[in-house]
């Protein structure tokens, strides 16, 4: 089974679509390290179960060790989600893996834009992109949110599961 398509962009957002073993070759000319490399991660069905009630939500399997090593390796991660900040607030006195996030962006009132809205990227990169780190690598199991994302200037990876997700970081040359 062959990896799924990759979305890659530069912050220009010239984006365009490419295979995995293309996404290979654009990774020898990018050298993704923690200092110029955020990760950022979708909350419900990337991180978290998706559909059930919040207090019956479980952690999907093999993500959580995929963070680790990632926040081991040195990447700042962050997450994006369309939860309000009350149950963002719940789900990281819950579950100890969000220690790890730098930031979550999440819906914070009635006016604020949702995935995949243009807007909700842009306010991210507004309030959260670091000038010294202009790879921002996104994985979403919603191809909307990915192709949104992509045309907002990240580099976007269709979540199916940690082993897929693995795989994407280890063609790029983020995990070995």
């Amino acid at each position: 089974v062959g990896l799924p398509t990759v979305l890659v962009t530069d912050l220009l957002g010239r984006g365009r679509v490419v295979s995995a073993s293309q996404m290979r070759r654009y990774a020898h000319r990018t050298i993704f390290t923690p200092e110029n490399t955020v990760i950022i991660f979708d909350i419900d069905g990337v991180i978290l179960s998706r559909g059930m009630l919040k207090k019956r939500k479980k952690m999907l399997i093999g993500i959580e060790d995929i963070i680790l090593i990632l926040k081991g390796r040195g990447y700042r991660i962050d997450g994006a989600t369309n939860n309000k900040q009350k149950r963002v607030e719940y789900y990281v006195r819950k579950f100890a893996i969000f220690k790890c996030f730098s930031r979550i962006k999440c819906i914070t009132s009635r006016k604020d834009k949702k995935k995949p809205s243009s807007e909700y990227f842009q306010d991210y990169i507004n309030r959260f992109a670091d000038p010294e780190k202009p790879n921002l690598i996104f994985f979403d199991d919603s191809l909307d949110n990915v192709v949104a994302a992509r045309r907002n200037g990240f580099i976007a990876i269709h979540y199916q599961d940690a082993e897929q997700a693995y795989a994407e970081l280890q063609s790029i040359g983020i995990v070995p």
